[in-house]
């Protein structure tokens, strides 16, 4: 009999598609075999973004919170093998609060809370700032520097952490300095106010009477002040805020009236002051 020999070829093969991994991302690097006499492609089986799908080391993006889940296939000698990968992203958001302008030294946070399970602390990036309990998302700062403050709420959970910044302004201005009270004989006074070296300043009448002359400068001049007491405020203002001081400058000068001139035809007269 004639003898026929047939060869059988196993051509079956195995791929990985690399370990599953828990991240702290969205986005990530695939590890699949290279298989250099194969053509591999992978598959993504939720919503992330293959940026080269014919790559065994693809990177992807816009993983979901959770589990992704994703198949390496690869066709060899018209033979195909498969494995799946789950990505696991842990990556979550935070909310600081929002950039606010405040015109004191203290201002009650407004970050979210951490999610269940996990927990967050408040820090200074710049500026200065206390807390009144740095754990607590809504907590209290006091002693914020005039300017920019820059603080980090930052959350840890699941292995992971996320932060937001934000900045607290303290637009308070300088503390405005003046000459101090004082008492004049004349009805014309000059307001001496010092520079201040946050904000600009200006002068305003509070009570009595008079006219002001340059009012936004440093040194102006009253004019027409009634008798007695007159009350100035020198107020320095900035991006919103300010602080005032009050001078007062008594006026004590005396008006006298001696009375009518006369003509008399004697050597003696009746003097006839007014009070």
């Amino acid at each position: 009999n004639d003898a026929i020999q047939v060869e059988i070829r196993n051509n079956s093969f195995t791929v990985s598609a690399g370990n599953d991994d828990d991240i702290c991302v969205d986005y990530t690097t695939l590890t699949g075999d290279n298989v250099l006499d194969g053509v591999g492609t992978w598959t993504s089986l939720g919503a992330a973004v293959l940026s080269d799908p014919t790559a065994y080391n693809s990177g992807v993006t816009d993983l979901i919170a959770g589990s992704n889940e994703f198949i390496w296939t690869v066709v060899r000698d018209n033979c195909t093998a498969t494995d799946n990968v789950v990505i696991t992203s842990n990556a979550f958001n935070v909310n600081g609060g929002s950039n606010t302008a405040v015109c004191g030294d203290t201002y009650t946070l407004k970050a979210d809370a951490p999610p269940v399970g996990g927990s967050g602390i408040w820090t200074k990036t710049s500026g200065n700032g206390v807390f009144a309990d740095e754990t607590v998302n809504n907590t209290t700062v006091s002693g914020l520097s005039q300017g920019q403050n820059r603080l980090k709420w930052t959350v840890s959970l699941n292995n992971c952490t996320s932060y937001e910044e934000i900045i607290i302004s303290n637009n308070t201005p300088s503390t405005p300095q003046t000459d101090g009270d004082d008492e004049v004989c004349q009805n014309t006074v000059t307001l001496t106010a010092y520079e201040p070296s946050i904000g600009t300043g200006h002068w305003s009448i509070i009570s009595g009477t008079g006219s002001l002359i340059d009012a936004n400068s440093l040194i102006a001049t009253a004019n027409n002040i009634g008798v007695g007491a007159n009350v100035f405020a020198w107020k320095v203002e900035n991006s919103g805020c300010s602080l005032a001081t009050n001078i007062t400058i008594t006026n004590n000068e005396v008006t006298i009236d001696a009375g009518a001139d006369q003509i008399v035809c004697t050597t003696t007269a009746q003097l006839k002051a007014i009070d």
